[in-house]
């Protein structure tokens, strides 16, 4: 089922297919797509699905912001 996904949606990245979802139960996953956005300081900032921001004017103003403020954070820890 993940490789017709994969192939329908004409994905260009990488996907992981895991038969038994080991990865899923090892890293706490409950969602498909996810992504995580990781700050300067290793900790992740921001998790779920970018499509599920892109066409939402609100999400994508607040998920700007928040990109914006981590940038910020990373400039000030360089200083």
């Amino acid at each position: 089922m993940v490789k017709e996904n994969a192939e329908k949606l004409a994905l260009k990245h990488p996907v992981l297919w895991d038969k038994d979802c080991e990865n899923h139960r090892q890293y706490g996953l409950k969602n498909w797509p996810v992504a995580y956005l990781i700050g300067t300081d290793g900790k992740v900032f921001w998790e779920g699905n970018p499509a599920r921001v892109v066409n939402r004017p609100e999400q994508l103003r607040e998920f700007n912001k928040l990109i914006e403020a981590e940038l910020k954070k990373g400039q000030l820890a360089k200083k």
